[in-house]
């Protein structure tokens, strides 16, 4: 006989759903109680899934032969102000350039990447992709960079004008 509070355990990827306060309170006194129920549903997840290449003609679409960028950070810009703060989610492209975000719960999100010195970005063409999640998979967010070059040469001063360096 007593007052028992009752709950549940929730297992990883479900939301409790009834009772409304978490909990029944129940009174026993010697009977048994039936209606103690619990409802539950799983919490919607999602992914995002994505390539980082190497756009060596800079004409920002993946060609045939341009491969995958290993070793970039890729990052949620939750507070959308367009840097990695700390607690962001993040993750770096594998030895293929992809990379992967999964379980995230429903909402949209901010994709972009941390630039690395001497590459310039191609694609996309703003810099960034905002993306609804609604529990399902999100392909194909890619990224394409340049490699920066150089151009050498030497001017000089062509005294008698006969375009022969002398």
């Amino acid at each position: 006989d007593g007052t028992y509070f009752v709950r549940e355990l929730l297992q990883d990827g479900w939301t409790q759903t009834f009772p409304s306060l978490g909990f029944h309170l129940i009174g026993v006194d010697g009977r048994n109680v039936d209606g103690v129920d619990f409802g539950n549903t799983l919490i919607p997840t999602g992914a995002i899934y994505g390539t980082k290449w190497h756009d060596e003609d800079g004409d920002g679409k993946q060609g045939r032969n341009e491969v995958g960028l290993a070793g970039w950070t890729i990052y949620l810009d939750q507070n959308r102000n367009g840097q990695i703060d700390a607690g962001e989610p993040s993750t770096v492209t594998g030895k293929d350039g992809s990379y992967r975000f999964t379980d995230l719960p429903d909402g949209a999100y901010d994709v972009r990447e941390i630039q690395q010195d001497g590459w310039t970005q191609t694609f996309p063409r703003n810099g960034f992709y905002s993306i609804g999640v609604d529990g399902n998979a999100v392909v194909g967010v890619a990224f394409g960079n340049v490699k920066e070059g150089e151009i050498h040469g030497t001017k000089w001063k062509d005294l008698n004008g006969d375009g022969v360096r002398d």
